[in-house]
């Protein structure tokens, strides 16, 4: 009785170490190609958010930059730059800036003469300002020259006329000759629109993702999901590697990092060739990588699961297994006892075909 039993037990223990090692294993196979697979899918998300929201841009200041060019392709404002103490002039250049510019929502659009005096401008209250003087005026009509195609993008200024973040360009008009500047259009739109565009590209289970768009000229925060960091210099110790890094070749990649709090974060990267702007997109690495966390964590309980069910369904067996060898015992034990009683159990174990058959055969022979 207590060999079957010893048997029955040391079988199953058996049984559950072998199980134990290929649960264990099937694991850590299945945990790493599902946290590979998961991980993967998560970093192609970020990229397509980085790429949808470089798209936005492009296609955003794209659009301004068209604009603000059409507008200077009027006759009226060369006519007042040419003949600035004309009041007929001003009158037709004003005219047709209102009319330009009030029909596009929350945008600010002037003409400057090449010193930085407002001439015309759709808020009629501005005209006349002097908006940059000295090394400042120098250095806006020296990027307005340096230019490609005569329009300058400086992304993100603060407004004179009313102090507010604005998308700020400029457009230069020429002489007949087609090089000498003697103007240029100006246009200012909140920042708070492109920004608006930027925040409802949202990535499905990256709702806590962030970004940041930076001048890698100035090293200025162009937009960021801060927006108190509009406008200001990068300080960002790893941001400013990230700069010198993109500015030394690198155009697109991903990095993890630890922020200023110590939580881990995962970023995409981009440079915008064309204009001379870098877009990070950041998450934390937990948010990353929790549908990698959840699924092993899925994957653990089935693999428990199973481990428990193979070890019942195998106590099971054996146990049925080994009933006919204690009905055997107990015959043998009876012989030592010079019991000659035969078993009806016996009787029923004789008639199979298997090894419990024979011994129960030779049983009862003995019995006889």
């Amino acid at each position: 009785m207590k060999k079957n039993k010893k048997m029955s037990t040391s079988t199953t223990a058996l049984i559950a170490i072998v199980v134990a090692i290929c649960v264990v294993a099937l694991f850590f196979v299945s945990s790493s190609s599902v946290r590979k697979t998961l991980n993967q899918s998560a970093v192609n998300a970020m990229e397509t958010s980085l790429n949808d929201k470089t798209n936005t841009i492009d296609e955003y200041m794209s659009s301004m930059e068209r604009t603000l060019k059409n507008f200077t392709f009027s006759g009226e404002l060369r006519a007042l730059i040419n003949n600035p103490g004309n009041k007929a002039a001003f009158d037709a250049a004003q005219a047709y800036t209102e009319k330009y510019f009030n029909s596009m929502d929350q945008w600010q659009g002037y003409l400057d003469d090449w010193s930085c005096l407002v001439l015309t401008h759709n808020n009629p209250k501005t005209v006349g300002l002097q908006m940059r003087k000295g090394e400042a005026a120098v250095q806006l009509q020296n990027s307005i020259k340096e230019s490609k195609d005569g329009i300058y993008n400086i992304g993100v200024t603060v407004s004179p006329a009313d102090g507010s973040l604005v998308n700020s360009l400029y457009a230069a008009l020429y002489a007949d000759d087609g090089k000498t500047p003697i103007g240029f259009a100006g246009a200012a739109v909140p920042a708070s629109v492109l920004k608006a565009k930027l925040d409802n590209n949202v990535i499905k289970g990256f709702e806590k993702a962030e970004y940041s768009l930076i001048n890698l000229n100035t090293g200025i925060y162009i937009f960021d999901s801060d927006e108190s960091l509009m406008g200001q210099e990068v300080t960002d110790q790893v941001y400013l590697d990230l700069m010198t890094k993109v500015q030394g070749g690198s155009k697109s990649g991903q990095l993890e990092y630890k922020d200023a709090k110590g939580v881990g974060q995962f970023a995409v990267y981009k440079s915008l060739d064309n204009r001379g702007w870098l877009l990070v997109v950041r998450d934390n690495t937990d948010e990353i990588y929790s549908a990698a966390t959840a699924s092993n964590a899925t994957l653990l309980v089935i693999c428990i699961i199973a481990f428990i069910a193979i070890l019942i369904f195998s106590w099971l067996v054996i146990r049925f297994k080994t009933k006919p060898l204690t009905v055997a015992a107990k015959a043998i034990n009876n012989l030592q006892q010079l019991n000659l009683t035969t078993d009806d159990k016996m009787i029923e174990y004789s008639t199979r075909q298997d090894e419990i058959g024979l011994i129960s055969d030779s049983l009862i022979s003995l019995t006889d």
